[in-house]
């Protein structure tokens, strides 16, 4: 038979019988088809997806003999061999060299490691006596990607507080920030380098110590200072996390106690608002920040300064008062405008002798001036323990830096530098 099918015929035999001078004689037979081996694989794309850099991943191909007689399978990837981030898993390679029946199937694992970022291509082959299948191609694709880590970032890591009298506090924050791409953990802050007296971790207002930070979170530590002595004090702790490049970020704080007589300055300004590189702010808007305290109960003065430049080189400065009293309220009301206007970039008197002339002056231009130019100065809407000042007509699509100091005309503390950039 050349075909597959069924076949009949017959012949006749002719002879000089009388009775049967011809005898027929009737063939039949069916054709089949050789008996061949045939090779079929689960797949011929290992698809790996992305991977971080330094894990493994493997995948699995099953191979088939779905033909009638034996599949001979040759050496896997002999002749087109894998090259690295890829291996053909040797001790669980149950194909090469080996003899599939029909209807029997064997498996090869391939494995990806990347040590490098990107796309990662490849591919192998696997020989056998399929005659219409004798070297199968078999692709491989993987993207190394970076590990996921996460990255602990300080506001300060010199923290300064400056001259304190015998007998009060000065307090300052800093801030933690998770800035990179997985879990920070952070630890019991200053446990294993605890801070000792003249200073303290306020434990009240730790919200850090043994906690989780998301990406793009953050909390905040606050550091209190209450010399009992005069001279010059210093110290440090430690912030402990899962940073891989800072398992332990060391602060160092220091300050100077004074007599009792001395002058104490203001408290730090804790900026509100905007908060720290904040995206998508209009182009007028109002900062905030958080009153500054006196211990003497001096009035307090802000210069607040924004500009493109983060090292605030020729920047003006903004004068915003704080209503504290109900003089200051009438101050301020009346001629909170014409302190911006007028003097600018003008810091507040810095001594003591000064201030009254300065507060009679403020009076005095407050009545010529009635109507508030200013931006405002913790009024309206803002809470009482905030400062606020509008501001109007910034660049859009652009990135600002601002702070505040605090001054009571002697002395004055300088907030921490936050970013913003309008839409």
């Amino acid at each position: 038979p050349t075909t597959v099918a069924n076949h009949s015929d017959s012949f006749d035999i002719p002879s000089n019988d009388p009775d049967t001078p011809s005898v027929t004689i009737s063939v039949g037979g069916s054709g089949t088809a050789e008996a061949t081996p045939n090779i079929a694989l689960s797949t011929t794309n290992l698809v790996f997806g992305s991977l971080a850099i330094g894990n493994t991943a493997d995948q699995t191909l099953t191979v088939v003999n779905s033909g009638n007689a034996d599949l001979i399978v040759g050496d896997i990837a002999l002749t087109n061999p894998l090259v690295a981030p890829y291996e053909l898993v040797t001790a669980l390679d149950t194909c090469s060299n080996q003899t599939l029946t029909p209807a029997s199937s064997c498996s090869i694992t391939v494995r990806y490691s990347p040590t490098t970022a990107g796309v990662h291509g490849e591919s192998f082959n696997i020989p056998s006596n399929d005659a219409d299948n004798a070297n199968i191609t078999v692709n491989l694709n993987g993207t190394g990607t970076l590990e996921p880590v996460p990255n602990l970032a300080l506001s300060d890591t010199t923290v300064t507080f400056g001259n304190v009298s015998e007998g009060t506090t000065s307090d300052r924050s800093v801030t933690l920030s998770n800035t990179g791409n997985a879990d920070l953990n952070v630890a019991d802050i200053a446990l294993s380098n605890p801070l000792a007296a003249p200073f303290e971790l306020v434990t009240a207002l730790d919200t850090c110590s043994n906690q989780t930070l998301t990406p793009a979170t953050s909390c905040s530590i606050t550091i209190r200072y209450s010399p009992s002595t005069v001279g010059a004090h210093n110290d440090s702790f430690n912030i402990s996390s899962n940073d891989p490049d800072t398992p332990s970020a060391s602060v160092s704080v220091s300050g100077t106690g004074l007599p009792m007589a001395a002058n104490n300055p203001p408290t730090t300004p804790v900026l509100v608002f905007p908060a720290d590189k904040q995206t998508g702010l209009e182009t007028s808007f109002a900062f905030r920040w958080k009153k500054s305290t006196d211990v003497e109960n001096d009035p307090i003065g802000y210069d607040l300064v924004y500009c493109q430049d983060s090292s605030f080189t020729g920047c003006q400065v903004i004068m915003v008062f704080a209503p504290e009293t109900d003089q200051n309220r009438f101050l301020y009301a009346g001629a909170g405008g014409f302190w911006v206007l007028l003097l600018g970039a003008t810091a507040w008197p810095r001594k003591r002798s000064l201030r009254l002339l300065w507060i009679s002056l403020s009076i005095i231009a407050s009545l010529i001036i009635l109507p508030s130019c200013g931006g405002g100065g913790g009024g309206g809407n803002t809470p009482s323990d905030e400062i606020s000042y509008s501001v109007s007509g910034l660049q859009q699509n652009t990135t600002y830096y601002w702070k505040v100091t605090a001054t009571d005309g002697s002395d004055l503390t300088e907030s921490a530098v936050r970013s913003f950039t309008t839409q």
